[in-house]
C-alpha cells in the first residue's frame, strides 16, 4: 500500500503545530497559577503585552477584586458568622497589586514600543525634549 506523499506532508505540519502549541500552553497553565504579573510590572525589560497575557489569565475565571465601596456594602449585608468563615480569595489577597497592576498598563500604555518592549529612561527623555521643542516653535510661530 502506497501512502500519497501530500498526506506524509499534512501529518507532518498537524504533528509540528501540535508541537509548536505545547509551549504556549504550559505557559498560559504557568500564568494561571502564579501571580508572576506582579513582578513583570516591576521589570524595565518585560513586554507590555507579555504582562498583559500574564496578568488576563491569572484572573481568568476568577472573582476580581471590587472596589472598596462595593465590598464594604457585601461585608454589612453578611452575618457575623459569613465574615468570619468567608473564604480568603486571590480576590482580597491581590486586590491592591490588581489596581497597581490596572494603573500600570494605563501609564505605560502610550510609552511602548511595536514590539512590545517599554521606553527606556533616555528614550522617554528624548520624547519629552522633542514635544517641548516642538510646542516651543508653535509658540515662536504666532
Amino acid at each position: 500500500m502506497k501512502i500519497p506523499l501530500k498526506f506524509i506532508f499534512c501529518a507532518l505540519f498537524v504533528t509540528i503545530g501540535a508541537y509548536a502549541q505545547h509551549p504556549n500552553e504550559n505557559k498560559l497553565k504557568f500564568y494561571h497559577k502564579n501571580p508572576v504579573w506582579i513582578r513583570m510590572m516591576e521589570d524595565s525589560s518585560v513586554n507590555y503585552y507579555e504582562a498583559k497575557i500574564a496578568f488576563e489569565e491569572f484572573w481568568r475565571n476568577k472573582e476580581k477584586p471590587e472596589e472598596e465601596h462595593e465590598a464594604n456594602e457585601k461585608s454589612k449585608k453578611k452575618s457575623f458568622l459569613a465574615r468570619l468563615f468567608q473564604n480568603t480569595s486571590d480576590s482580597k489577597k491581590y486586590s491592591f497589586e490588581y489596581k497597581r497592576f490596572e494603573n500600570w498598563l494605563r501609564t505605560k500604555a502610550p510609552y511602548i514600543k511595536p514590539d512590545g518592549t517599554l521606553m527606556t529612561d533616555d528614550e522617554y527623555l528624548k520624547l519629552i525634549n522633542e514635544e517641548l521643542r516642538r510646542r516651543k516653535e508653535d509658540v515662536l510661530k504666532f
